[in-house]
């Protein structure tokens, strides 16, 4: 092997994942089998997975569910997803949605298992059977798409075609869950093949890699958010297979490899001290859920720099943290002050401050004294915007986590601009400032200093809520605070944080949740990260 592919393989494998086009996902599927390991163990190793997902997201209570199958592998998933559900005694039915006799190869004794297990099938093949459907469906039923894979080049079509309406009749009354991706859509332009005959998934469980597609923003409509199931193939293959022009991201492989690892003689003082600089009169919820969020990611010690008009009330609300009473101008916010930064691997400025001039000179000061990592969030991002170029000086690592009015205000850019083009302005970002830099969004984007770019493909519409990003400010400075290393950490915050957020969906619903519906998910996130 050159040196260049070692290369390649070193990124794929322990750094990031790219996005692979159809046709090399399924090369990598036949190199994979033709290398000895068979079909029927693939097949099984992703069903296993599939399932679960469904396992983590029902917080290990059994939902009735039914799952759609085609004739390909991706039905063959589908039915070896059943029989895990199955034995998990989950009240699982399968519904075929092809004549038996096309269903061939590795998926036809998925099928035969699905039959022997006793697993309850119906035979969806007139259109009787579809007109007929709201009788057949158990309240608050999740429906899974396994109809069409990576292998569709059309539109559905006939008995598939008319399963897909069914799930697009039912989208909004009950959760839908694709598999591999929703049936319809073109897994290398992330757009349907026919707008009226696409599944439009609440999320999607893809398997081994994310498809080119998935890094349009305009798939987001599709595929809801989505979980990157790691396969375990070798990273020789898929180095030789990915689209490394691509964005990088993070599978749930990578993610577990990122996370730091509790020693068994670990104390307080060695799993990382976060300093939160913020809050004011009226907005001591925001620096109070970062706390939050810096404790559930694993910090040891967290200690909340505040007004002292704030500080009883940010000690009450989190007890588990450390407040310093911090001292306070005319307005009620934090003014120019000594900091002792020694004790701290990490420091995050921001949520809940207040941008004025007492609180600009603070910023000022933490910029120039300052030299460990420094999170700039909020109204300390648009404090930063208004400073000259000298002013903006650091010798410290750098990262700003703005949404898109605050990143307009630091490049003086339109936020129409900045949405019409979030990868190439959040690399600007980084350029202009040296931080590292997340845009906040739908599909999050982020870029470190040397350009890299990175892009968030979990989360869903209920995060769009007061105090989700203060969340993410804390669980930001938590992990730096950790030793995570500085330019994985920020994609790997933003994937804790959006899981975090589907599974408080998932409980709670994405009209009611709020940000401590977030922060409360966090520990079962990272639970599920580290296998215990």
């Amino acid at each position: 092997m050159n040196f260049s592919i070692d290369l390649r393989l070193f990124f794929v494998r322990f750094f990031s994942m790219n996005f692979f086009e159809a046709t090399e996902m399924q090369a990598v599927d036949r190199e994979t089998i033709a290398s000895g390991l068979s079909g029927e163990v693939l097949m099984a190793r992703a069903s296993r997975k599939l399932a679960s997902e469904l396992l983590f997201f029902s917080d290990a209570q059994p939902r009735p569910v039914i799952i759609l199958c085609g004739p390909g592998n991706n039905g063959g998933d589908g039915f070896g997803m059943a029989c895990h559900l199955h034995h998990l005694n989950w009240p699982v039915e399968v519904w075929i949605c092809v004549p038996e006799e096309k269903i061939k190869g590795d998926a036809l004794l998925f099928y035969q298992r699905v039959k022997s297990e006793g697993i309850s099938c119906r035979i969806m093949l007139e259109e009787e059977n579809w007109k007929r459907v709201d009788a057949f469906l158990p309240p608050g039923a999740w429906l899974v798409d396994a109809l069409l894979g990576t292998g569709s080049k059309d539109a559905p079509r006939g008995n598939i075609a008319a399963a897909v309406q069914f799930l697009r009749k039912f989208q909004g009354r009950h959760l839908i869950w694709s598999v591999d991706l929703p049936s319809g859509l073109n897994a290398d332009t992330g757009t349907p093949f026919a707008e009226d005959c696409c599944v439009s998934a609440d999320h999607t469980l893809t398997l081994g890699a994310a498809k080119t597609g998935f890094a349009s923003d305009k798939s987001n409509f599709w595929t809801g958010s989505l979980s990157v199931l790691d396969l375990e193939f070798e990273a020789p293959l898929l180095a030789a297979h990915a689209k490394m022009d691509s964005p990088q991201y993070l599978s749930d492989r990578e993610a577990a490899d990122l996370f730091p690892v509790s020693v068994h003689n670990a104390h307080k003082g060695n799993r990382g001290h976060v300093l939160l600089i913020g809050g004011s009169l009226g907005m001591t919820g925001a620096i109070s859920l970062s706390a939050w969020a810096a404790l559930r990611g694993g910090c040891g010690l967290v200690t909340v720099l505040t007004p002292f008009s704030c500080a009883q009330i940010v000690d009450a609300a989190v007890p588990e943290a450390m407040v310093i009473h911090g001292k306070q101008g005319r307005s009620m916010t934090l003014s120019n002050q000594e900091i002792n930064f020694s004790s701290y691997q990490a420091i995050a400025m921001g949520p809940g401050m207040r941008a004025n001039y007492e609180s600009s000179e603070l910023l000022a000061r933490v910029l120039k004294e300052c030299k460990l990592p420094i999170i700039l969030d909020a109204d300390a991002l648009n404090a930063y915007a208004l400073f000259d170029p000298d002013h903006r000086e650091t010798q410290a690592p750098l990262w700003l986590t703005p949404h898109p009015g605050e990143m307009a205000r630091l490049l003086s850019y339109s936020t129409q601009k900045v949405l019409s083009d979030p990868a190439r302005t959040v690399l600007e970002s980084s350029k202009r400032f040296g931080a590292r830099t997340l845009l906040k969004g739908a599909r999050s984007r982020m870029a470190t200093v040397e350009g890299a770019g990175w892009i968030n493909l979990n989360g869903n519409p209920g995060m769009a809520t007061g105090g989700c990003g203060d969340v993410l400010t804390g669980l930001l400075g938590s992990l730096i605070a950790q030793g995570v290393a500085k330019d994985k950490v920020l994609p790997l915050a933003v994937y804790i944080h959006g899981r975090a957020g589907d599974l408080a969906a998932r409980r709670k619903g994405m009209t009611g949740m709020v940000a401590g519906d977030v922060v409360d998910a966090i520990p079962a996130v990272i639970k599920d990260l580290q296998g215990r």
